[in-house]
């Protein structure tokens, strides 16, 4: 569990945690949690026979309840049992909402399929569910949305978010407003800094803090989020005022290092942004969280995935590129940040092949770029027009 979860918030590989997981079968092969994590492990490398084999076993120790459902939305979003997909999908609806939250990550992240993550974000925001939890489901459309280029899509969720739950509206615009892979208008940028303050005196609703973090760390969380929109509209000391907060602040023992991390992830982003690439990657390197998993998996700013994106960059730009596509992959991993960044690491993952020489590999993420960015809003089809030009280059031309 410790190799699987924490081994991508370290910018490291999810095949790492196979090892680990193939001893615990070794020890005790009725234990079905590792059949599931091996299975997700197969389905981040595209290892359709590895996948085939951990979804069967553990569904001959497990055939039934909630854990037997997530082995077959894998088998079936993965390519094994894809005629199935209507029937999974009948199987979700009257589940929890946190088993709904676990099964689009599993789509967002190691699947990667962000159509089928979509279709059970709708599921938490359908009738029925409480205010939050609907509030939540919108917010996570946004993300997909945002992590394809579909920035006006998003503003529309994050509307509808804000109807249910006026704060998590407001958190899901500043993190989609921030998203440092895009260039909103500053309208969007500072109409969502100013939701922030507007809240700043609010008292945080205890079922909308529950949908973010587990309750813990929500000042620091807006804090972060003030600073890094402050960079995103050139206001370089909003950002340095946000990390002076940050490194005053004292965090709960459960999230201990939280807020001093979020100042150090905003110190990597300013170098970022005076082109001190590596400067940044030693700022944004040294960030190891060491709090409970949990709260990376539920959130993208407990996660760090900004942070990662930067270093990511910050790795090709270095030209350290091995380094570079491992933090890539890792925004693909079983956290909430897959849901905004991991269509665009495919852009990444496609430059780093190409410049390592893997014209096949490359040309396959650019064209999975290509794919996953098609609608994406005009202003931001130059970067699907990066990767058109690659692959025509590659000579690999995409319709």
């Amino acid at each position: 569990e410790i190799r699987y979860h924490y081994g991508p918030l370290w910018g490291q590989p999810e095949a790492l945690a196979l090892q680990p997981f193939q001893r615990a079968l070794d020890l005790d092969s009725a234990y079905p949690g590792a059949y599931l994590h091996l299975a997700r492990v197969a389905a981040a490398l595209g290892d359709s026979a590895a996948l085939d084999e951990y979804t069967r076993k553990g569904l001959q120790v497990e055939a039934a309840g909630e854990r037997a459902v997530e082995l077959w939305l894998l088998r079936a979003f993965g390519g094994i049992e894809p005629e199935k997909r209507d029937s999974v999908f009948d199987a979700l609806s009257g589940l929890a909402d946190i088993y709904l939250g676990i099964f689009f990550r599993d789509l967002a992240g190691p699947i990667g399929d962000f159509g089928a993550a979509e279709r059970v974000a709708r599921l938490l925001s359908a009738p029925g569910r409480s205010r939050p939890t609907r509030a939540w489901g919108h917010v996570d459309v946004a993300l997909l949305h945002g992590g394809r280029g579909r920035l006006n899509a998003a503003r529309m969720e994050l509307r509808k978010a804000a109807e249910y739950d006026p704060w998590i509206g407001a958190w899901g615009s500043a993190v989609v407003a921030a998203l440092p892979f895009l260039r909103p208008s500053p309208e969007f940028q500072t109409e969502a800094l100013r939701g922030l303050r507007l809240l700043d005196a609010t008292p945080l609703p205890r079922t909308a803090a529950a949908a973010i973090a587990l309750l813990d760390g929500t000042e620091a969380q807006r804090v972060f989020l003030e600073g890094q929109l402050g960079l995103r509209l050139g206001r370089v000391t909003t950002a340095r005022s946000a990390i002076t907060k940050l490194e005053q602040m004292q965090d709960p023992l459960a999230i201990r290092g939280f807020s001093q991390s979020l100042a150090q992830s905003l110190r990597g982003e300013i170098l970022a942004r005076g082109d001190d690439w590596r400067g940044a990657v030693e700022a944004l390197r040294s960030i190891r969280p060491n709090y409970s998993y949990l709260y990376a998996m539920w959130s993208v700013i407990f996660g760090h995935a900004s942070s990662r994106f930067l270093l990511a960059r910050g790795f090709e730009e270095l030209s350290r590129l091995e380094e570079g596509a491992a933090v890539y992959r890792s925004l693909q991993a079983f956290h909430e940040g897959a849901a905004a960044y991991g269509a665009v690491a495919e852009l990444g993952l496609g430059r780093v092949a190409e410049r390592q020489g893997d014209r096949l590999r490359a040309a396959r993420h650019y064209q999975r770029f290509v794919e996953l960015w098609a609608e994406a809003d005009p202003e931001f089809q130059l970067m699907v027009g990066e990767a058109k030009g690659a692959l025509a280059r590659l000579g690999r031309e995409a319709p």
